[in-house]
């Protein structure tokens, strides 16, 4: 049978996704992205950083994150080798409010409604479903006709992500914006007094919505061992909901793994025995706190390779062979000369040293060999259960949020808002450059060429084109899944494929940036702003 979800919802621009299913079992998967990538054509003939700064208007989730990688590609353009201490922890700031804030986006306005379909009414205990409901129903929610009140957990978290946006505002203005040499913004006196106080409040928010004051949280996982991290999420109380916090809650209701009989089986949904892949995050002293490495399943880590980076179009609506970013165009093909069926997407397909990869808040904890996602990873391994899974990926945008807010503290605590920001670059000396950033999905990479001063390819591969590919982790993470709550146990419903649904948005997918939008009149090619 097949199941068609078009649009996909809660997710960041169109998506479509066929199931072909047997018995409620998903046995292929084909994730199209339905709009065309086009804004690599709108920057040839630009001024690079022209170019740069026209790449933060991809995505309204992760302008900074595609500001920084546009900057690194501009500091290759001009020489620049490092940049100065107070540059780089102002970024690592940036960074970390902005995992913060994104993270808190995907988990209450994307992924924790999905805990109110419809599908687990009857499949939970009423206690169980009345606090989900309390905590988790979006604004303008019905089912079967009856209004939901909003969930006071997804109205909190509103303002806990707008904390962290107003955080990066003090600190850089209003825009990030891409400069070679560092940074191209002046911070106010007061903003250390600011950011403390705007980090407190979004700690005790977390605090709140984790159910245990986070500075324990961090000496029991984070600063603890991965045994000894485990050792702590389990012994959780797994009896009184209402007492629990809502990540608390999530992690003990989640997995067969907590000891609940009626959990939520997320741990068996979403697998994959692919690859991880990480370019490293916050840099401290010219060494990442989150190494960059590429990483099996098998938690077997090697170095990272820029060079091993490619892009295929088989599968999508290009033109063209394998290539390194470098080398590669981003050429549309006209309707006409598409061979529908075997290309069903705009989204071109990024590997690594030939390998599918996973981007993202799990694979950056894996690569870090973070204790507490490191601990899950291997008792996984031990129940001969797979490292990936939806259960993971939520669990380790949960610890990536509490581990940045810790990290954060000692930051703030060494920011000098008189400090040097930027260093006075030289003039254009190469003519390619690339920037490489983990946004909050994952890996985000730039490649700019320019000729006679002017760009003659720009090439971005952004998390979503990683996991979102032909082939890649999200259909691969589909392929041998139930469709439906508690992997079929209670009867299959082809029109409500909840399980489905839970594993694309474990993903966060953005085809925004994935795909890009444009307007074509013929000639020119108008970019949407």
């Amino acid at each position: 049978m097949e199941i068609i979800l078009d649009p996909i919802s809660r997710v960041e621009g169109h998506m479509r996704v066929l199931l072909k299913t047997e018995m409620g079992i998903v046995k292929e998967a084909k994730c199209s992205s339905t709009l065309l990538r086009g804004l690599e054509k709108v920057l040839v003939n630009q001024e690079p950083r022209k170019a740069a700064c026209s790449t933060t208007r991809i995505c309204g989730f992760c302008p900074t994150s595609h500001a920084f990688a546009g900057a690194g590609a501009l500091d290759q353009l001009h020489g620049v080798d490092s940049l100065p201490p107070d540059a780089q922890l102002a970024k690592n700031i940036i960074q970390g409010f902005d995992f913060i804030s994104n993270h808190i986006t995907h988990l209450y306005m994307l992924w924790f409604p999905d805990l109110v379909n419809p599908a687990y009414i009857d499949v939970i205990e009423k206690k169980l479903w009345d606090e989900l409901i309390l905590r988790f129903a979006p604004p303008a929610y019905r089912i079967h006709t009856q209004h939901i009140p909003p969930g006071k957990s997804y109205l909190k978290a509103l303002h806990a992500r707008k904390m962290g946006q107003e955080a990066i505002r003090e600190l850089a203005g209003n825009e990030v914006r891409p400069f070679p040499g560092g940074l191209d913004f002046k911070p106010t006196e007061n903003c250390i007094t600011v950011l403390k106080e705007i980090h407190g409040k979004v700690m005790a928010c977390l605090s709140s919505m984790l159910g245990i004051p986070w500075r324990e949280w961090i000496e029991n996982t984070y600063l603890s061992n991965p045994e000894g991290a485990v050792k702590y999420l389990l012994d959780l109380d797994k009896k009184d909901f209402s007492r629990m916090g809502d990540f608390e809650l999530f992690a003990v209701i989640g997995a067969e793994l907590t000891g609940r009989d009626d959990n939520l089986m997320l741990d068996k949904f979403g697998c994959h025995e692919e690859y991880f892949l990480s370019c490293g995050a916050f840099n401290e002293n010219g060494k990442m706190i989150f190494r960059p490495g590429f990483m099996s399943s098998d938690l077997e880590y090697l170095p990272f390779d820029i060079e091993k980076i490619t892009e295929n179009c088989e599968s999508s609506f290009y033109s063209g062979s394998e290539s390194h970013p470098f080398d590669g165009k981003t050429e549309p093909l006209p309707a006409n000369e598409i061979s529908y069926g075997e290309k069903y997407t705009w989204v071109k397909a990024p590997r690594y040293d030939g390998k599918v990869c996973e981007v993202g808040s799990l694979a950056r904890l894996l690569i870090a060999e973070e204790p507490l996602i490191t601990g899950l990873a291997k008792e996984f391994k031990k129940r001969r259960l797979p490292v990936a899974s939806v259960y993971m990926r939520l669990i380790a945008r949960i610890q990536e949020m509490l581990v940045a807010g810790y990290l954060l503290e000692g930051w703030i605590n060494e920011f000098d808002p008189n400090g040097i920001f930027r260093v006075q670059p030289e003039k254009l000396i190469n003519t390619r450059g690339f920037g490489l950033w983990e946004a909050p999905r994952g890996v985000l990479g730039h490649w700019i060429e320019l000729k006679d001063g002017v760009v003659s390819n720009y090439q971005i591969i952004t998390p979503t084109t990683w996991n979102v590919s032909p082939g890649g982790v999200m259909e691969r993470s589909l392929e041998g899944s139930p469709i439906c709550a508690m992997g079929n146990k209670f009867g299959i419903d082809c029109s409500n494929p909840v399980i489905a649904l839970h594993i694309v948005r474990s993903f966060d997918p953005c085809n925004g940036c994935a795909v890009h939008v444009i307007e074509s009149k013929l000639d020119p090619i108008k970019l949407h702003s």
